[in-house]
């Protein structure tokens, strides 16, 4: 293992200092109020490799960053000045990235979205498998943000017929993973027979909230073939002893002299392991799908107050 300690490295204006290693690089300390660690690659191009970077601003907070310019993307983390932790999503090359705020935690503890009624936890194809709260939701239903109109004839049938068709259900999941005698028995409905019941009288289910319907394409990763390649061994980097100008002090005068140095001609080169060739492949992340969704609450609501009664 080598080490390396300073108080201090300070390239030239606007350069960068490296550190190139095949083993892993620790860097401690602490930046300056303005100051800037990065890790990966310098170049501005737009197939850059992925990097990571720490940010001190001072007073408005820290950030670390980790981005992949060759595809656009990025995530910053950060703290802001009074405490707030924030998460951003980034796009952009490297250099030019635009940020976007998606969730924070502020001063209080309360995790906040970036902005208002735009994000979502969750999605049809990756749900939360259950959330625990001491009070109920609270969903926004503020009439100046609304257009409501009273219940038609054929609603109040839906409603009724919905009030119908309650069932008592297992999981599949569930009694796949702990057989029918153990999976846990659920009081519901499903989506299909609600979706019978309006067009039962005409309507299209899909025009109400109560029923949703997600889709989603297949996710595959392409990875290239990889060619055979013989292990390299570690090569030490090269010195060239070289003879430069100084000027020297004598009695109170300064001289011209000269004295050797050694300048690094070939870079070291670390040992890389041998690869084996592979023929390219397509892997499946997640298989093309629907699912159909009911929001409860609506449905409650809408066979109590619209289905009383005959």
């Amino acid at each position: 293992m080598s080490t390396v300690k300073t108080n201090a490295i300070e390239p030239a204006s606007g350069g960068t200092i490296t550190i190139t290693g095949a083993a892993n690089v620790a860097v401690t300390g602490t930046l300056g109020s303005t100051g800037v660690l990065r890790t990966g690659t310098t170049s501005n191009a737009s197939s850059a490799a992925v990097r990571h970077t720490i940010v001190s601003d001072g007073d408005a907070g820290a950030y670390t960053q980790w981005s992949n310019p060759a595809q656009s993307v990025g995530l910053l983390f950060g703290v802001a000045a009074g405490g707030v932790a924030q998460w951003y999503r980034a796009a952009g090359t490297y250099g030019s990235e635009s940020y976007t705020l998606r969730w924070s935690i502020d001063s209080s503890g309360h995790y906040l979205p970036g902005a208002d009624n735009t994000y979502n936890h969750g999605s049809g194809s990756l749900a939360i498998k259950q959330i625990y709260t001491n009070n109920s939701v609270i969903v926004t239903s503020d009439a100046r943000l609304k257009t409501a109109r009273a219940y038609t004839a054929k609603e109040r049938v839906v409603a009724r017929r919905c009030r119908d068709l309650g069932v008592v259900y297992q999981w599949n999941d569930a009694i796949f993973q702990k057989g029918a005698d153990r999976a846990r028995m659920h009081f519901g409905t499903t989506v299909q027979s609600v979706i019978a019941a309006f067009e039962a009288e005409g309507l299209d289910p899909m025009r109400y909230g109560v029923v949703c319907f997600d889709q989603w394409d297949a996710e595959v990763i392409d990875h290239p073939a990889v060619e055979a390649a013989d292990a390299v061994a570690a090569q030490p980097a090269m010195y060239e002893e070289r003879m430069v100008d100084v000027v020297i002090r004598v009695n109170g005068e300064d001289r011209p002299a000269q004295r050797p140095v050694f300048v690094e001609v070939q870079p070291a080169v670390p040992a890389q392991p041998a690869v084996q060739a592979r023929d390219a492949y397509t892997e499946m992340v997640r298989e093309a799908g629907n699912r159909y969704s009911l929001r409860l609450d609506q449905l409650a609501f809408f066979i109590a107050t619209a289905g009383a009664g005959a």
